[in-house]
C-alpha cells in the first residue's frame, strides 16, 4: 500500500513539472551578456571612450609632438574610413537602430522589452529568433505593417553586412588630398570632431564609432542610389592630425 502511494506521489510530481513547462513563455528573456566591442581585456585597455555611452572609442597609434586644438580652430587631417564590425550591445541596438524605426507605438515599453529579452546585435540579425511571430507575441507589436517593417529592417542589417564586410574602405583622403575643416562648424561627422579635439598635432590615432555618431540611418550613397556605406554602419577611421 505504501509502495503504491509513493508511486502515485512520484507520478503526480512529474505531472506537475510537465504543466509548469507547458505554460512557460514561448520567448524567454536571455541571461547572456551584451556583445562587446573588444574581445579581450588587453584590447580594451588600449582604447578610451570619447563619449559617456561608449559609442566612440579611440586608441593612439603615434603620439603627437605639437599643440592641442579647440573648437573654432581650422585643422587638417589625413584619414581612411573603413566599415567596422557591428558589435552592438542591447543599448546600442536601442540607441541607433530601434529609435529610428517608424510606426512603433509605446516605444518606451518596446525598449524595456528589448532589454528584458537581451536583444543585441547578434539577436536582431538572427532570423530564427527575430521573427514576425516573436515581434507579435514577445514584443506585442501586432499591427501588421509595423510588425513587417521592423522585421524587414532587421533582415536588411544582415544583408548589408554581407555586402559591406568589416574592413572594406569606403572613403580616404588619399583619393583627393588632406581634409581641412573648422572644428565646431559641423563640417565633419561628430566622431571625427571628437577624435580631433582629443589629439595633438602630429598625432595618429584610430577610432571606432557607432552609426549615430557617424552616418546614421542614411549611410552614404552614390548618385543613383547605390550604397557606398549602408545605413546604421559602424565605422573605423585611421586619422592623422597634421601640422599644416
Amino acid at each position: 500500500m505504501r509502495s503504491s502511494m509513493a508511486v502515485s506521489a512520484f507520478l503526480m510530481s512529474l505531472l506537475s513539472l510537465s504543466r509548469v513547462g507547458a505554460f512557460a513563455p514561448a520567448f524567454a528573456p536571455s541571461s547572456r551578456g551584451a556583445a562587446r566591442l573588444f574581445s579581450s581585456s588587453n584590447d580594451a585597455e588600449e582604447w578610451i571612450n570619447l563619449t559617456e555611452d561608449g559609442a566612440v572609442k579611440k586608441r593612439v597609434i603615434e603620439e603627437g609632438d605639437g599643440s592641442s586644438v579647440d573648437r573654432g580652430d581650422a585643422v587638417v587631417v589625413e584619414y581612411t574610413g573603413k566599415v567596422a564590425e557591428r558589435s552592438w550591445s542591447v543599448d546600442d541596438v536601442i540607441s541607433c537602430w530601434l529609435s529610428e524605426q517608424q510606426g512603433i507605438e509605446k516605444p518606451r515599453l518596446i525598449e524595456a522589452l528589448f532589454v528584458e529579452f537581451g536583444i543585441d546585435g547578434e539577436k536582431i540579425t538572427d532570423k530564427k529568433f527575430f521573427t514576425e511571430q516573436f515581434v507579435k507575441t514577445g514584443l506585442g507589436i501586432d499591427r501588421a505593417i509595423a510588425n513587417k517593417n521592423i522585421v524587414m529592417g532587421a533582415r536588411r542589417l544582415s544583408e548589408e553586412a554581407k555586402e559591406h564586410p568589416a574592413g572594406k574602405v569606403f572613403d580616404s583622403s588619399k583619393d583627393r588630398g588632406a581634409f581641412k575643416f573648422t572644428l565646431g562648424k559641423k563640417q565633419a561627422i561628430q566622431a571625427m570632431e571628437l577624435a580631433v579635439l582629443s589629439m595633438n598635432k602630429g598625432e595618429k590615432c584610430q577610432i571606432i564609432t557607432r552609426s549615430d555618431y557617424a552616418y546614421g540611418k542614411g549611410g552614404i550613397k552614390k548618385v543613383g542610389g547605390k550604397a557606398i556605406l549602408p545605413p546604421f554602419a559602424s565605422v573605423q577611421f585611421d586619422i592623422a592630425l597634421l601640422h599644416e
